[in-house]
This record gives C-alpha cells, sequence and structure tokens, in this order.
C-alpha cells in the first residue's frame, strides 16, 4: 500500500492527482455513480489512467539520467509541497525554491543536508540519483494499482528465497530477523519493498504482507465517538468470532457505562471494509 491509497475512490484519484500537479479534468474523470448528488466517483478506466502516470513519475524517480532540479520536483511532489512551503522552511525566497526545480543553483554543504532531511530522501539521492541509498521504506519510486500488486509478488518470492535459508525449526523471531537483514543488505528485496510499499512479514508461521503506511479506520459515522467506546469496540471484535455476537457485547457494556455505541449496521459495514482491507493490501502492521 501506498501514501496515495484511500478508501475512498475520489480521494484516492485527488491524491494521485494532487502528487502529478494536474487536475482530474486532464484526465476526464468519468463516474459511475449518476445522480446521486453526490461529487462523481471516478470509473475504473479513470482510475487506471491516473495510476499508469504515478507509477511513470515513479520511474522517473528511479532513473539515473534525472537532474537535481528533476528529483527535487519529484520529492517536493511526494511530500505534497509547495515552492513557497520549501522556501519558507530553508529559510529562503519562493523564487530561489522553483530555480532548485528549474535546476539552478542547487544547494550545496548543510543548505543541502537540511533540504533533503525536510523532503525525507538520502542527501545522495537527491545529489546524484543513487538509488542504493533508498530504504526499503522510502516513499520514494512506490507504486500504485495494479504494479504495486506485482512487485508484492516479486518480493513474496525474493523473501521465501530468504527464509529457505533459516532453519525450519527457527521461530517467528528468526524468520523476520532475517527478512529485515535482507530489506538492508540485499538490493533486490530492499527495491521490490519499496515499489510495493510494503514487506512480507512471519505471523504465527504464516507469511503476511504489511504495508509500511498503514490505512487507517474511519469512524464509525459522522457522530464523534469517545475513546472509551473505540476502546470497548476494539476489545469485543477481537473477543467474538461474529459482527453479531461483538456488537451486542458492545451495547451491553456502553449502557452499563452510559456510553455512546454505534448501531449494528454501522459496526458490520466497519468490519467489512476491514476484511476488504485485509484482502487488498495485507495485514496492518503499526511501525
Amino acid at each position: 500500500m501506498s501514501m496515495f491509497e484511500s478508501r475512498s475512490t475520489t480521494q484516492y484519484v485527488a491524491a494521485m492527482t494532487k502528487f502529478l500537479r494536474t487536475s482530474r479534468r486532464e484526465f476526464a474523470v468519468a463516474s459511475d455513480r449518476v445522480g446521486c448528488g453526490r461529487r462523481p466517483r471516478p470509473d475504473a478506466e479513470t482510475v487506471q489512467r491516473v495510476e499508469q502516470a504515478v507509477n511513470r513519475k515513479a520511474e522517473q524517480a528511479e532513473s539515473a539520467r534525472t537532474t537535481f532540479g528533476e528529483r527535487y520536483r519529484i520529492a517536493r511532489d511526494y511530500r505534497e509541497l509547495r515552492d513557497s512551503q520549501v522556501g519558507r522552511y530553508m529559510e529562503v525566497s519562493r523564487e530561489l525554491a522553483r530555480r532548485w526545480g528549474e535546476n539552478r543553483h542547487p544547494p550545496r554543504g548543510e543548505r543541502l543536508e537540511r533540504l533533503a532531511e525536510f523532503l525525507q530522501v538520502p542527501k545522495s539521492w537527491l545529489l546524484s540519483g543513487c538509488l542504493d541509498d533508498l530504504g526499503a521504506d522510502s516513499h520514494i519510486g512506490v507504486r500504485v494499482g495494479e504494479e504495486a500488486l506485482r512487485w508484492r509478488e516479486v518480493l513474496y518470492s525474493l523473501t521465501h528465497r530468504v527464509l529457505e535459508k533459516v532453519d525450519d525449526d527457527a521461530q517467528d523471531e528468526d524468520f523476520v530477523v532475517a527478512i529485515n537483514r535482507a530489506l538492508v543488505s540485499n538490493a533486490d528485496v530492499r527495491n521490490a519493498a519499496r515499489r510495493a510499499g510494503g514487506r512480507w512479514q512471519v505471523i504465527d508461521g504464516r507469511l503476511f504482507f504489511a504495508s509500511w503506511v498503514p490505512l487507517e479506520l474511519g469512524p464509525l459515522t459522522r457522530r464523534y465517538w469517545p475513546e472509551e467506546t473505540e476502546a470497548i469496540i476494539d476489545e469485543e471484535v477481537a473477543r467474538h468470532s461474529s459482527t453479531y455476537a461483538a456488537w451486542r457485547a458492545v451495547q451491553a457494556r456502553c449502557e452499563a457505562a452510559g456510553l455512546p455505541y454505534p448501531q449494528r449496521i454501522a459496526l458490520h459495514k466497519r468490519q467489512q471494509k476491514v476484511r476488504e482491507h485485509v484482502e487488498r493490501y495485507g495485514v496492518v502492521m503499526k511501525q
């Protein structure tokens, strides 16, 4: 999963077009929802075209033929920043920051280090485009859509090769150590993980895909639920195998404590979204 992902298709496309510094209109956004009175949701063909444009920009980020100005613009766009924001942080004019993007008067020394830190990229990559210093969890060059899934499959194969070298009687912790070591020392594993937006991890003897950027659950409804209710929901959902049983337990505990609680349909929809999320992205793991 990447920084662009969202539970809403409309928000997903909006995040990608913002990164591309373009508008939805340029992709002739078509809607698969008519007459609903809401902002039209992009259809599958439109989403695919935007994803392809994002992936082309990701490939450009990995090209050895890019200039400093191009890498600066790419890193700036991944951070969703404007030249004025960069200039304000760097204590320079917006015009000078804009010139960096035109490959004119690039910063050097301490200013370059500070810029790289602000853009959250290695100084070596920003200076020369060196991919070796891009970590597995770097956001530079992350893929989206079907291409991200293909890189996940590549990473799965590479991860299996790593685990084949670990003793069969090893514990989960030993497999995790081997994977994490490969993410640092093996360039193929590292680049595949960066492009896929996560890594495979061993949990209870099985491999699950863990995204670098977890997709957080949204609220159950428009109403604000207190943290106490959320804690009860998490506990009961983990304790019960069915949504109905979890909801009845949440209802009983919240009524006893005088807390508001969601309707059963709201909790059911939330659990359905969780299942869809796991099927598409894998296991959510906090860093």
